[in-house]
């Protein structure tokens, strides 16, 4: 098969858990879009960050906006390149920190009606 056309699957259990960060992510878009975007005017680019592994608090997930040389110093190459090419009109970086030291990493566009 043409190295073009490779195709890459990842395991059941990971698609499933990126199927629940995406729906968790777009259920609280509300809330992340506005958090992104006061993030970026007060400091610049960055990413909101998440512990996934902390139960929530009254279903509430602790989340918060870190700048880009913190994201840097975290070390995850998928977040450092994320951050660096978003484009803060229409885009924010939502980094998830999961068990056994895993992190998922999206690059999240809003298209405001």
């Amino acid at each position: 098969m043409p190295e073009s056309e490779r195709k890459f699957s990842i395991p059941s259990w990971a698609e499933l858990e990126r199927r629940q960060d995406m729906a968790w992510l777009n259920g609280n878009l509300h809330h992340f879009w506005p958090m992104a975007q006061s993030g970026y005017e007060e400091v610049g680019r960055g990413a909101l960050v998440s512990d996934m592994v902390i139960e929530p608090q009254n279903g509430i997930r602790p989340i918060v906006y870190c700048p880009q040389e913190l994201i840097v110093a975290l070390g995850d190459h998928d977040a450092i390149r994320m951050v660096a090419q978003y484009e803060p009109e229409w885009q924010f970086v939502a980094m998830l920190l999961k068990a056994e030291k895993r992190v998922s990493t999206y690059r999240i566009g809003v298209y405001e009606r």
